[in-house]
């Protein structure tokens, strides 16, 4: 059986008899979502100004032209990318911060939610934490609404917690601006062999930002 082999698909042929020839084409993954991924690893392993297109296809094993066919440029990848990211916060978190549950517990699963997309997307982080500032100027404005629009949704718990009497009056703002960025920080360091789930990290990760170190029946020093 020999195999034949181009940029869009796999041909087998073979000889099933000495003069009758099959052909079995193998099925192509999808080159698309395999551009994405390697593109995603690249930006934020070598930053988005340091990768070219040319060592984007080396790494998904295509020719520079045939990479264009699939995308139009460098910056339309790192749009999909940033946005995709943006996208997997958003649904995570949205209908967890609408349930009818008391601010304290929409908090802590919103936290936990959190974590865990930051772990998934771990490979990305550079992307939605710092690189989606290279986004060309109308698509950069976009962004930083969704990342705003997503932010509202933990000020918005934690000024109803303020009001009802359930967190300290603090600054909302900063407060969830320190709780997300804390979060963001764990793509840093986490490491999948480090004996606690995504999950697990998101609930030790929630118990340290809203509870602290600091036990409330200690005396205070003066």
């Amino acid at each position: 059986m020999k195999r034949l082999a181009n940029e869009r698909s796999v041909v087998y042929v073979c000889k099933v008899m000495p003069s009758t020839t099959v052909l079995i084409t193998e099925q192509p993954r999808n080159t698309r979502s395999q551009i994405l991924q390697a593109a995603a690893t690249l930006f934020a392993r070598q930053g988005y100004e340091a990768c070219s297109m040319r060592d984007l296809a080396r790494e998904v094993g295509l020719q520079p032209s045939s990479l264009y066919s699939h995308f139009a440029s460098k910056q339309e990848l790192l749009r999909e990318i940033a946005f995709h990211c943006a996208a997997a916060f958003q649904q995570a978190v949205l209908p967890l911060a609408e349930e009818a549950v008391t601010p304290e517990k929409r908090l802590r699963r919103m936290l936990v939610a959190h974590t865990e997309v930051v772990i998934q997307l771990k490979g990305q982080a550079r992307i939605f934490m710092e690189e989606w500032r290279n986004l060309e100027p109308a698509d950069q404005t976009q962004y930083a609404r969704a990342r705003d629009r997503y932010e509202q949704l933990f000020r918005r718990v934690i000024s109803e917690g303020i009001a009802k009497g359930h967190f300290a009056p603090i600054d909302e703002k900063l407060a969830s601006l320190t709780l997300l960025s804390a979060l963001n920080s764990i793509s840093a360091w986490y490491r999948t062999d480090g004996g606690l789930t995504a999950e697990q990290l998101g609930q030790r990760m929630a118990d340290l930002l809203l509870n602290g170190l600091i036990r409330s029946a200690q005396p205070q020093p003066n």
